[in-house]
């Protein structure tokens, strides 16, 4: 009986034994979701901070605009208030000096007063009032928030700039449109791309874009349609071409690419995955030399994709990235979005 109580017991034991593994599984699990939402919520925390913090700087700066233009009205405006009052200030001391002359002639004899009276009363009859200028006080512009500054990509497109692209570096299994605004894989191949050069891409499928950048804010799109496969960003004048490029931070290059139809990556070390809701069909880039931001926005839905935060130097161009071919999947353009359009008309495109 007591042996058999023993086996029970140890059968028990066993049990209990294997339920606290099993929950100190659990238990280890869920603190690793813990620290993975705690994660997840700082690099949330991060963006939203990052991106008030350039839309505060966005509005700052349109808010110094819009007072030193309301100073400058201002100015004008009592600019043309002191010349009136000048001219009436001008004006009343010369009627005071010719009342005071009035007053002591009348005081004198009347042989003197006789003598002097054809003078003072030409100089009475001779003074004439000039009314002032007419000076409107209503301000020309009632200055209230511009609206684009209600939307962060219409506050972008402030510092939009034409961005077209360099053939003298595009990899020579490149065909760059004679506009020099799309670019594709393709055997059709602009004749410079049969000499070699230094600034050409050696083995990578890209191109550099102009103008390159030494400081400022700049903007522009890119239309990625369905592309499976494509990277945009930017990169140092200096950075490597030749050979095998790894596109990092390090090397000077700061890229944003989709890889295979599905994975979208921030190209650091090591790689940040990127997690959209929306597959973006135009990709919007801005570049904030002296705040070391380059920024990526889905601008299908108006949304934030990824943020490089750097220190920047020297001479930044903008970075195409056509991909691998797989199989003519790849094929489509990667095509800059215009500023205005190619007839001159003035409109906006972008």
């Amino acid at each position: 009986m007591g042996r058999v109580n023993t086996v029970k017991l140890q059968k028990s034991l066993e049990s209990l034994l294997k339920e606290v593994e099993e929950v100190k599984k659990r238990e280890s699990a869920e603190r690793m979701k813990t620290q993975e939402c705690k994660e997840t919520v700082k690099k949330k925390r991060e963006r939203i901070v990052s991106e008030f913090g350039k839309l505060h700087r966005l509005l700052a700066d349109e808010e110094k605009l819009l007072l030193q233009k309301l100073e400058e009205e201002e100015k004008q405006i009592l600019l043309l208030i002191n010349e009136n009052l000048a001219r009436l200030v001008e004006e009343k001391c010369l009627l005071e000096e010719l009342i005071l002359e009035i007053k002591e002639k009348s005081q004198q004899p009347a042989d003197g007063l006789l003598k002097d009276m054809k003078s003072i009363l030409s100089r009475c009859e001779g003074v004439k009032f000039q009314s002032p200028k007419a000076v409107c006080v209503t301000l020309k512009e009632n200055y209230c928030i511009p609206e684009r500054c209600l939307g962060m990509r219409d506050m972008l497109k402030k510092f939009r700039v034409d961005v077209i692209l360099d053939p003298e570096t595009a990899h020579p299994d490149l065909s760059v449109s004679e506009d020099r605004k799309s670019v594709r894989r393709g055997s059709k191949k602009l004749l410079l791309s049969l000499f070699d050069s230094p600034k050409r891409f050696g083995s990578a499928p890209a191109v550099l874009g102009s103008p390159g950048f030494f400081s400022g804010r700049h903007y522009w799109e890119v239309q990625v349609g369905d592309k499976p496969e494509w990277g945009l960003g930017l990169c140092r004048e200096a950075a490597g071409r030749k050979g095998s490029v790894l596109f990092s931070p390090n090397n000077g290059y700061w890229v944003l690419r989709l890889q295979n139809g599905g994975t979208y990556e921030a190209l650091t070390v090591p790689v940040s995955p990127v997690t959209l809701s929306v597959r973006p069909r135009r990709v919007g880039i801005f570049l904030d030399y002296e705040a070391g931001e380059i920024s990526f926005y889905n601008v299908s839905d108006r949304s934030h994709i990824y943020t490089f935060t750097d220190k920047f130097s020297g001479n930044l161009r903008p970075l195409f990235f056509l991909g691998a071919f797989l199989g003519g999947r790849n094929a489509e353009p990667l095509v800059i979005s215009w500023v205005r359009d190619p007839q001159g008309t003035g409109c906006i495109i972008l």
